[in-house]
């Protein structure tokens, strides 16, 4: 005679149905709610105070410098504030090269998931010349910036310049560039908009 138990058929389902949901309750996995962070995206902030890899709003870069040089495919969003091509190393050479291909916005105030969010005019954000922060009215202490603020050379299709003010350019004076104080193209195709070029000095042509 058998040891084993048999149960009846209405009592055995049950059971079976118990473990059943149990077991895939067991390996549903715990979600967890993040922000959505927009794909191909670099991020610079000068205030931020994260990891300074360009990662996310927290973790942006807090130069820009930094992110065109890490930056070869996709967007950079920069926020409002300030910016210099630094740390000064070269004299007055030292520039915003655009990485080819790479489509730099500015305008932003720091917080947005879509670039759409953004607003130039609200959140200035400005590439400046003025390596050592002290222009004054009237072109005073302007021979000690940045020959050329911004560089595009040779670039591809797709890159850009959107949402920013250029300004502290000084192609006069010294043994540099006496061109393109602002901003200097050469070859290639890019595309520059909603943005702001003015107050730069060449000895022959400041844009």
């Amino acid at each position: 005679m058998s040891d084993n138990k048999r149960f009846p058929r209405n009592e055995l389902l049950p059971r079976v149905f118990a473990v059943c949901v149990l077991s895939v309750v067991s390996v549903v996995p715990t979600l967890e709610l993040r922000p959505v962070r927009a794909q191909g995206v670099t991020y610079v902030k000068r205030t931020a105070g994260g990891q300074n890899n360009g990662s996310s709003w927290t973790d942006a870069y807090v130069d820009l410098q930094g992110a065109l040089a890490n930056t070869t495919s996709g967007e950079i969003w920069v926020a409002e504030g300030t910016y210099t091509p630094s740390p000064r190393t070269g004299g007055r050479a030292p520039a915003f090269t655009l990485p080819s291909g790479v489509a730099v916005y500015g305008g932003f105030a720091g917080n947005e998931d879509v670039r759409e969010g953004r607003d130039p005019t609200l959140h200035p954000t400005i590439l400046s010349g003025d390596l050592n922060g002290d222009d004054e009215a009237g072109w005073v202490n302007r021979f000690d910036n940045s020959y050329q603020v911004v560089k595009a050379l040779d670039t591809a299709p797709g890159t850009t310049l959107d949402g920013f003010v250029i300004r502290g350019g000084q192609a006069a004076g010294g043994f540099g560039p006496t061109y393109g104080a602002g901003i200097f193209v050469e070859d290639g195709n890019r595309s520059l908009a909603n943005s702001i070029i003015a107050d730069n000095l060449a000895f022959l042509v400041a844009a």
